[in-house]
C-alpha cells in the first residue's frame, strides 16, 4: 500500500501552486521537479499557441477585409460593364437603325426607280 500512497503524494503535489515538499525522497523530489518544469512549458507552449492563434485571427480578418474590397471592386466593375454594354447595346440599336433607315430610303429610291423604268417601257 505504500505505493498507493506515494501515487497520491505525488499527484496532490502535481496541483497548480503547490511547492516541493521538503519530506518526500529524493527521487520523489526530482520527479515532481520535472514534472513541474514539463507543466510550465506546457504552460508556455499554450500561451504561445493562443498568442499564434490571435495573430492568425487577425491575418484571416486582414484577408477578409481584403477580400471584401476586392468584391466590391468587382461590384463597381461589373456595374460599369453593365453600364457600358448597356451603351454599347444603345449604340448599335441607334446603327441599326440608321442602317436600316438608310437601306429602306435606298430600296425605296430603287423601287421608285423602277416603276419610272417600267413605265417608260410601257
Amino acid at each position: 500500500m505504500g505505493s498507493t500512497e506515494d501515487e497520491r503524494s505525488i499527484v496532490g503535489a502535481l496541483e497548480p501552486g503547490r511547492r516541493l515538499e521538503a519530506d518526500g525522497t529524493d527521487d520523489e523530489r526530482s520527479i515532481l521537479g520535472d514534472l513541474h518544469r514539463i507543466s510550465a512549458h506546457i504552460e508556455q507552449l499554450e500561451d504561445a499557441a493562443r498568442a499564434a492563434r490571435a495573430v492568425e485571427f487577425d491575418q484571416i480578418r486582414a484577408v477578409v477585409q481584403q477580400l471584401e474590397a476586392v468584391a466590391t471592386t468587382a461590384k463597381a466593375v461589373e456595374s460599369d460593364l453593365a453600364r457600358e454594354l448597356a451603351d454599347t447595346n444603345r449604340m448599335s440599336v441607334a446603327s441599326a437603325r440608321v442602317v436600316r433607315d438608310r437601306l429602306a430610303a435606298a430600296l425605296r429610291a430603287l423601287a421608285e426607280a423602277l416603276v419610272s423604268q417600267e413605265e417608260r417601257v410601257e
